[in-house]
């Protein structure tokens, strides 16, 4: 198993792990659990039946990063299988690529998914060498479109019925981060790295 960063959170040991098989069967009790809350924005979640298909999809996402087309993480707290947080959509003639994330309902409003985000900032701008990083996010979705707004992203703006869920067209809010704006914030200070993100961001 390979850990990208781990830290403590209000009390919580949080790893950033590549998606393994055996997270499966964690994730998939997470996504049965709170399956009405999150297909609100994320509609694959009525199609994950069973732990098999989740199994099949950590499969496809080892292949996927292999392949360079993905950057997956497992966020487990206290060694349980939570969340995830991804980089997709890599653009190598632009450099950039988009953030997709989820956690259980159990483990929101603690900061673990603020602080997993600086991570995926860190290696994004500093390992992957991108130069522009996107979160997009309906806009009705207030929590996650508040985890870019505590890391200092900028709203580029709303794109009018940009994303089908549910049968029906929703507003997206887009927000960014470019890697010269990252490195000042480093240097001044107004973004720390995840090691040093406060527990109550």
């Amino acid at each position: 198993m390979f850990t990208l960063t781990q830290f403590d959170q209000h009390g919580h040991h949080v790893t950033l792990t590549f998606p393994e098989e055996s997270d499966a069967g964690g994730l998939f009790s997470q996504i049965k659990k709170d399956r009405v809350l999150l297909s609100q924005w994320m509609p694959w979640t009525k199609a994950t039946k069973n732990v098999h298909q989740e199994e099949h999809f950590m499969q496809y996402s080892r292949q996927q990063i292999i392949d360079k087309k993905l950057f997956l993480l497992v966020i487990k707290v206290n060694g349980i299988p939570a969340g995830m947080i991804d980089l997709h959509d890599f653009d190598e003639i632009d450099h950039h690529a988009s953030v997709g994330y989820w956690l259980g309902s159990d483990f929101q409003g603690l900061g673990i998914m603020t602080r997993a985000l600086a991570a995926l900032f860190a290696t994004g701008f500093n390992d992957l060498h991108l130069y522009k990083i996107q979160i997009l996010a309906d806009v009705a979705n207030e929590k996650s479109r508040a985890v870019p707004t505590r890391l200092h992203c900028h709203l580029d703006g709303v794109l009018p019925a940009h994303l089908y869920l549910n049968d029906a067209y929703h507003d997206a809010a887009i927000y960014s981060l470019t890697r010269p704006e990252y490195q000042s914030l480093i240097e001044k200070k107004e973004l720390n790295t995840v090691d040093d993100v406060k527990e109550n961001s």
